[in-house]
């Protein structure tokens, strides 16, 4: 069983040889969660490398560095073999091995979160004022999209997360630097987290997991006393509470405001559990990588939407169209809509896309940071317009027939108030 090997990490965080052991096991059952217990091996592999940086960041020796993580990779090895047999299409999986990370951090990884949050501090406190002073100003610019038991994970693709959050101008100008990637170094070598990255036939994704403690500083008196804090935030604002555009959930902050992240933020408003950029398993050859894969469970069955986006400064042509018919057709797991999202589509290549059971969204424009939220309110209607559309008879005439009667309400309501106005 999955549980057996994180109940192992969970015990290593408790009753570790050492600290380094319950350290090692905390950092990546943190790993875990934000991976929603099922990373790849390149993911998995790429996190080891890097966490032996951190380890040593946090004062241990090489020695023991190595230690803990030959441990772990035994561990995992085991964990990602058994989890290839498990049926994942149902989620149901999914969500039990998530839930049960979750508990583990929350009740059982305390006195390694407190540990760790001990050495951060004493590190910060060692570092130069410069140093000091831009960790705390970028732990300000992300502390309201993270969570205090489970941190924060940004991605992006090609580029720095950091960079992608918070801008690679003010990150550069922060840390006085010519490379975002020596940010992403710099914190990692320091333990407050982690890189780790995976590649496909197309893309190249970065991802940086800050750790819990990173964010549970409360002031900046326990940092250094010769810098001050702008604004001291309270515990709720230290929340995950994300009121922008950015697609932010569970923690996670998705640092690329594109069409695919827009697009996805659209549908987790409509209820859907959402993936980005995720992995299928095809009938035939390797994986495919699939832009935004959305489900969401309707009495016993999981319905499930495909979604391609493509943010071009040209129209879609029907050679698209019949890649993304091949791409649909190949998936094991069949999608019960499939939508292309799209700035323009040729005429002839939108008739195919709709002959071939395609719903097509043009929004008209390159999606960017500057127009995020009216795409998304465009999506979002279009998405909310579709799903409308295909509701049984009896629920369109029920939502036809309240229409009408909030409508009959408010004409009497202002009937009412010049009754009222009249005595």
């Amino acid at each position: 069983m999955y549980t057996n090997t994180l109940e192992r990490l969970a015990k290593l965080c408790v009753e570790g040889a050492d600290d380094v052991e319950k350290l090692s096991a905390y950092f990546t059952l943190l790993f875990l969660y934000h991976e929603e217990g099922r990373p790849s091996k390149e993911e998995t592999s790429s996190f080891l490398y890097n966490l032996k940086e951190v380890i040593q960041g946090l004062g241990f020796s090489e020695n023991q560095a190595k230690s803990a993580i030959d441990q772990l990779r035994d561990i995992l090895e085991a964990y990602l073999n058994f989890l290839c047999n498990l049926p994942w299409e149902s989620n149901k999986v999914a969500d039990k091995v998530k839930a049960f990370i979750e508990n583990i951090l929350s009740s059982r990884c305390v006195y390694a979160a407190k540990l760790h949050l001990d050495k951060l501090k004493a590190i910060i406190n060692n570092a130069n004022d410069n140093t000091r002073r831009a960790i705390i100003e970028l732990r300000n610019l992300l502390i309201k999209y993270a969570n205090r038991i489970y941190g924060l994970k940004l991605e992006a693709t090609e580029e720095a997360p950091l960079a992608l959050a918070v801008g690679e101008f003010k990150l550069k100008e922060l840390f006085k630097v010519d490379s975002a990637f020596n940010v992403e170094r710099l914190l990692q070598s320091m333990g407050i987290g982690v890189g780790y990255e995976w590649s496909s036939r197309r893309h190249h994704y970065r991802k940086f997991m800050l750790f819990p403690a990173f964010f549970s500083l409360a002031t900046l008196d326990e940092w250094s006393q010769h810098v001050k804090m702008s604004e001291e935030r309270s515990d709720d604002e230290a929340e995950f509470s994300p009121s922008s555009i950015s697609d932010v959930t569970s923690g996670v902050i998705r640092a690329r405001e594109d069409l695919e992240h827009v697009v996805a933020r659209a549908l987790r408003a409509l209820g859907f559990q959402v993936w980005v950029n995720v992995r299928k398993a095809a009938r035939r050859g390797a994986a495919i990588e699939v832009d935004v894969w959305a489900e969401k469970r309707i009495s016993d069955t999981r319905f499930k939407v495909y979604v391609s986006c493509k943010n071009w400064n040209r129209d879609v042509d029907r050679s698209v169209v019949d890649e993304e018919f091949g791409r649909v057709f190949n998936l094991q797991e069949v999608p019960h809509l499939r939508i292309l999202v799209v700035k323009s589509m040729s005429r002839p290549a939108k008739e195919v896309a709709e002959a071939d059971g395609f719903f097509v969204i043009e929004v008209g424009e390159k999606a960017t940071r500057s127009n995020a939220d009216e795409v998304y309110k465009l999506i979002y209607k279009r998405l909310s317009d579709i799903f409308t559309s295909i509701a049984p008879p009896q629920l369109l005439e029920i939502a036809k027939r309240v229409g009408e009667t909030a409508k009959e309400l408010n004409k009497i309501a202002k009937e009412l108030a010049k009754l009222s106005q009249s005595y």
